[in-house]
């Protein structure tokens, strides 16, 4: 759903690197935006899914 965005390891989600998302500023929004969706599990790429409250955390963590 939002790879470009949004990775998903160990730790938890983290934004994706600049150099595989072509507009970082972009993709901290599109972190906010994934937080706010009405879903409990997120889904980024063949890796297990994560969590609203951890993807809302990394919007926190990203808001400006």
């Amino acid at each position: 759903m939002a790879a470009d965005a949004l990775r998903v390891g160990a730790k938890g989600p983290w934004l994706s690197p600049a150099l595989v998302n072509h507009d970082t500023e972009q993709a901290r929004r599109t972190v906010g935006k994934i937080a706010r969706l009405e879903v409990e599990e997120i889904y980024v790429g063949h890796v297990p899914p994560t969590t609203k409250r951890a993807v809302m955390t990394l919007a926190e963590k990203l808001a400006p």
